[in-house]
């Protein structure tokens, strides 16, 4: 005989809506989760609608059978909870075979011990039954030791399940976090309960807090179903989105732990170390100049093979991993293909040597017949040769300036440095003054800035000073150099009294790049700003009233 209660209708009611999200989860169950989140509503319909019929019912043998029902919905719930969270939050690689048989072997044997219980009474033995609250009925029970392991092996799952939820909740971003929350607030305000349940606390006298509270879980899972769309839209943590960019990244990535052995890689790093499963051995074992590299913790340049057996050249920086301020716990290795451009350089170097030697070597021949020829030349071929022969002394200053060019920014990591910038500009003055005596290079009085620059910044005022000396009809040229400064920047002013810069030259310098219509004739101009950009600094143009043309190039200020 069953006595009608509401609290037996509501609780029915919440079964039946945990059967609807069952249905819903099921049709979604190519989406990871969502299956096991099916076990758990399931599991939670079985759990509350015994519940909802044990206190109703007037007969003891009908509730002691209902009583271990609830405990079929109860060790249905806990498993599939852990589940659903490893499989939602990206961990279906730890959902084996073998894991599901060992989540199995603990509530098959709880489920035969209940049931055999009438025989050993290991699990409960029951006391009484009698009337409690309005139209309710209770059990009077003494919990026996497979009860009490049976409590601890279900609330270790939905502790574990829980933590993963609340690493997720915290790891994603915040469009996320509302699912992640409502699938938490679902399941623990009933575990809750169940907690007030073992306590023996009982809001309503035989009406246990725990399946009770499944009303909040309906509502919450039901925000996280349609409200928070938890299948529609999976969430990708930042670990995820990280390891994704870690796995498709073209350099190859190791990670060493504190004593030298690898605990990851990436496909790229795979396939130089040429190792089928290099995790877990020592860097050292593997590649012993990638070893070296490792305890050196810096950046080298090494020639290795890829799986392939192709030689490769890779630079190889390594960075130490600190937890706090001092307690080192790895090495990250960070190998970066740089074959091509070693290659590139390569051929470059070669080209360019070649024909800077054919073409000094070939000048020296021009300008040595042409020297031994002038005498026999006649008047009208004088002007000729005198062309010929500028035309060869200009490529031979070409070829000296490429040679240093070329020696000058050799330093591929263009480090800035702190220079002073009058004994600068005093140097660079001089040299022009050597090379033209009859020109004018007035420079400041005291210039006491300091500069953070490239090593090529006297060569590059060299450069703008001689061009104001050169491009000038005047026969006494003369060049000024003015210094001006802010808090921030310094600026160097090469103000000539000619047509200065030629546009064509100009332009070639503000665009960055020359065109098969628009090139500069001069590496000297190049090198200029190479110097100014290299430093973080601007090169700027400007009319010297009356004539002329201003240059200005603005460096930061040292500090």
């Amino acid at each position: 005989m069953f006595l009608a209660n509401p609290f037996t209708a509501a609780l029915f009611v919440v079964a039946g809506a945990m059967l609807a999200l069952a249905a819903y989860a099921l049709r979604e169950r190519a989406v990871p989760g969502a299956t096991p989140f099916a076990g758990v509503t399931v599991g939670i319909v079985v759990w509350t609608a015994a519940h909802g019929l044990r206190v109703g019912t007037t007969d003891r043998e009908i509730a002691v059978l209902l009583a271990n029902v609830e405990w079929v919905g109860i060790l249905l719930v806990a498993p599939a909870f852990l589940l659903f969270t490893l499989a939602y939050t990206g961990r279906k690689d730890r959902i084996s075979s073998r894991a599901l048989t060992v989540l199995a072997v603990q509530p098959v044997l709880t489920l035969t011990v209940l049931f055999t219980n009438a025989s050993h009474g290991w699990f409960r033995t029951v006391e009484g039954f009698r009337p409690a609250g309005p139209g309710l009925s209770d059990l009077v029970v003494a919990h026996g030791p497979a009860y009490w392991a049976s409590i601890g092996y279900v609330y270790l799952l939905v502790f574990l399940g829980s933590a993963i939820l609340v690493k997720l909740a915290v790891a994603v971003p915040q469009l996320y976090r509302g699912r992640s929350s409502a699938v938490l607030l679902g399941v623990a305000v009933p575990w809750v309960g169940s907690v007030m349940t073992v306590l023996d606390v009982h809001p309503v006298p035989g009406l246990n807090a725990g399946p009770l509270a499944f009303a909040v879980s309906m509502v919450a899972f039901g925000v996280a179903l349609f409200g928070q769309r938890l299948f529609s839209v999976l969430p990708v943590s930042r670990t995820v989105a990280a390891d994704a960019v870690v796995e498709r990244m073209a350099a190859g990535v190791i990670v060493l732990d504190a004593e030298g052995r690898i605990t990851e890689t990436n496909r790229a790093a795979e396939e130089v170390l040429r190792v089928a499963d290099p995790v877990g051995q020592h860097i050292a074992d593997v590649d012993a100049d990638l070893a070296a590299v490792a305890e050196a913790e810096e950046m080298r340049k090494l020639l290795l093979e890829d799986d392939g057996g192709r030689e490769r050249y890779f630079t190889v920086e390594s960075e130490p991993m600190h937890r706090g301020d001092d307690l080192l716990v790895g090495r990250l290795l960070t190998l970066q293909d740089v074959t091509d451009r070693v290659l590139r350089e390569q051929r470059l170097n070669v080209l360019n040597r070649v024909l800077r030697h054919n073409v000094r070597h070939e000048t020296n021949i021009i300008l040595g017949h042409g020297d031994l020829i002038e005498p026999t030349v006649d008047d009208a071929g004088v002007p000729h040769l005198d062309a010929m022969l500028d035309a060869a002394d200009q490529l031979v200053d070409w070829s000296d300036r490429a040679r240093y060019v070329e020696r000058a920014l050799d330093d591929t990591e263009v480090e800035r440095r702190d220079i002073a910038v009058g004994p600068t500009v005093d140097s660079a003055a001089e040299r022009v003054q050597e090379r033209y005596p009859d020109a004018s290079v007035f420079t400041p009085a005291s210039a006491n800035e300091r500069v953070l620059g490239h090593s090529t910044l006297e060569w590059a005022l060299f450069e703008l000073i001689e061009n104001g000396v050169e491009h000038t009809d005047d026969p006494y040229p003369s060049v000024a150099v003015d210094v001006e400064s802010t808090p921030r920047s310094v600026t160097i002013t090469v103000s000539d009294r000619g047509p200065g810069i030629p546009p064509a030259e100009r332009q070639v310098l503000e665009n960055g790049e020359e065109t098969p219509l628009e090139h500069g004739s001069g590496l000297g101009l190049w090198l200029v700003n190479w110097t100014v950009r290299s430093a973080g600094g601007d090169i700027s143009f400007a009319v010297n009233d009356p004539e002329g043309t201003k240059v200005h190039i603005t460096l930061p200020r040292a500090n």
